[in-house]
């Protein structure tokens, strides 16, 4: 995915607008990655997948492995976005919730 440098500015005003400073995210956010908005998808794997990443460094020892488990972490994500509600957890909780499960899916292979 690219962006020009004015989608760049945009997006990173989106993202302050998007983003509290303790990593929580608003329903606006969730609102636009439901609806599959390509900003708000970018967002989400530019704010999360370090963290995501460090995770599974320090569980799978192939770089190449790590790659495909953030990449089918992500993609489970964006898959059941819609499943998450935000009155039974928090949304970073249940994304690590995903991540942790294809850790697993990758050590039971």
């Amino acid at each position: 995915m690219s962006f020009t440098v004015s989608d760049s500015k945009q997006q990173q005003a989106i993202a302050t607008n998007l983003f509290s400073a303790h990593t929580s995210v608003n329903e606006e956010f969730i609102r636009l990655l439901k609806k599959q908005d390509p900003r708000a998808l970018s967002l989400l794997y530019d704010k999360y997948s370090p963290v995501f990443y460090g995770s599974i460094t320090r569980l799978i020892p192939q770089e190449d492995q790590r790659e495909a488990v953030l990449i089918k972490a992500f993609l489970n994500i964006i898959v059941n976005i819609n499943k998450y509600d935000a009155g039974k957890e928090k949304f970073f909780s249940w994304m690590f919730a995903i991540v942790q499960k294809a850790i697993s899916d990758w050590h039971e292979d």
